[in-house]
């Protein structure tokens, strides 16, 4: 098997696991605008819909990945990624945070 044909099974294989994430992250897109709506009436919605947007971010992220990876070379690529994944640790910390604050919130009602 040629170094082209490894390469193009890499990219199959990249783009099919976006695919699945991609999946995943408009799932979550839908609970998130649910979890948004249910808070509207509260101190936190902002932060909530900040996250909300964050996730929508990140699917069109997923997408752009499927497009990037038969178009632009490898080390473009590993930028991309060492971004993604540098915001990606900022959005969980963010979310933790922000469930802390809903609980925190739920739990301080009379």
């Amino acid at each position: 098997m040629g170094e082209t044909n490894i390469l193009f099974i890499i990219q199959i294989i990249n783009a099919i696991a976006c695919l699945i994430g991609f999946g995943i992250f408009v799932r979550s897109f839908i609970f998130a605008l649910k979890i948004t709506d249910l808070l509207k009436e509260t101190r936190i919605v902002k932060q909530w819909r900040f996250a909300t947007f964050l996730v929508g971010l990140f699917s069109l992220g997923y997408l752009l990945n499927i497009i990037l990876v038969f178009i632009v070379n490898l080390e473009t690529l590993l930028i991309v990624e060492a971004i993604v994944f540098f915001f990606g640790s900022i959005f969980v910390l963010i979310v933790f945070r922000l469930a802390y604050k809903t609980y925190d919130l739920i739990y301080s009602i009379p």
